[in-house]
């Protein structure tokens, strides 16, 4: 290798190394090649915590199921993004700042729905995305507030 090719390495390697550090030590870093992972700063939220999200009204709730289960009972003020028709219903979030926190449920009929809006959410570029696993079910066993109708 000649001089300048081996000067031209160095060089690319330590601005590398450099962009990796600054990625590390991000608020919020890329994931370079690492498959999405609902726990680093995401992940599930307990009932009690989302009952205080939406006590104080800090958290938009959205709803992973169709349009039909949805209409027939949901979280109060919760919005409908039905997983299997999700792209249809983006539209619905171009108001959703991006650190505004989301929080997706489902109930046992529809199991996963959660998980892939999440996903979803994530690549859209949402910080804060927690799922609901008692979902609807634990919600109402609770006694917290439902609404029914659409969104």
């Amino acid at each position: 290798m000649t001089r300048l090719g081996l000067e031209l390495w160095t060089l690319l390697t330590l601005a590398a190394l450099l962009g990796l550090g600054v990625n590390l030590g991000a608020a919020r870093p890329l994931p370079l090649g690492r498959p999405i992972d609902l726990q680093v700063g995401r992940g599930p939220l307990s009932l009690s915590e989302a009952h205080g999200y939406f006590q104080l009204r800090r958290a938009v709730f959205v709803d992973a199921r169709s349009p039909e289960e949805f209409a027939a009972g949901h979280i109060d003020f919760a919005g409908n993004l039905p997983a299997r028709e999700l792209a249809a219903y983006e539209w619905q979030l171009d108001k959703v700042e991006k650190e505004t926190p989301l929080i997706v449920y489902t109930d046992a009929r529809s199991p996963g729905a959660d998980r892939s809006v999440s996903l979803r959410l994530v690549e859209l570029g949402y910080a804060r995305v927690y799922q609901l696993p008692e979902g609807l079910e634990g919600w109402r066993a609770r006694g917290f507030p439902l609404g029914t109708g659409k969104p």
